[in-house]
């Protein structure tokens, strides 16, 4: 059902499904925090978008997927993929400040090469920042004047990897 609400593209659907999830989450969301200082005159946008993933291991419940967009934290894992992705779709286009990116407690020697891109129309992607040695916390300033409603995280692995974040959070000014 989660990884069918995201191939959907249903911001509704995965609002409701992840209200549902929350009844039956058990995450212990305590260790998440992130640890990286951020701007002042950055402001988090609101987990009120949609997070769709290239693929999904089935460990992932649509609030841990909604989560990553939040301080509290997520989790989002994919099955072992060349380049896994993975997309938020914003509810309103936002200028963009930055954002901050987690990897999952246990993953820092994976996802290396990673990339970040972001659009307004969903079909045509710009490339923001890339990183050929990503830390366990990226935090990606995007130049004055990016509009973005989609943004996309995708890791560039030499073989078939599996991709788990913990945070994709969204700063506009």
């Amino acid at each position: 059902a989660i990884y069918a609400t995201e191939v959907a593209r249903s911001i509704p659907a995965f609002q409701t499904l992840s209200k549902a999830a929350a009844s039956f989450s058990d995450a212990n969301t305590s260790s998440n925090t992130v640890n990286t200082p951020v701007p002042q005159d950055w402001k988090l946008v609101p987990a009120d978008g949609m997070v769709r993933c290239s693929t999904t291991c089935q460990w992932d419940s649509p609030w841990d997927h909604i989560n990553l967009l939040r301080l509290c934290g997520g989790s989002h894992h994919t099955d072992k993929e060349a380049n896994p992705n993975v997309i938020v779709e914003l509810k309103n286009g936002v200028n963009l400040a930055g954002l901050i990116i987690t990897k999952r407690n246990g993953n820092e020697d994976r996802m290396k090469k990673m990339e970040v891109s972001t659009s307004t129309d969903g079909a045509t992607w710009f490339p923001l920042a890339s990183t050929d040695n990503m830390s366990k916390e990226w935090v990606v300033t995007a130049p004055e004047g990016t509009r973005a409603k989609w943004i996309k995280v995708e890791a560039k692995n030499a073989q078939p990897e599996f991709m788990h974040l913990r945070h994709i959070l969204v700063y506009e000014k």
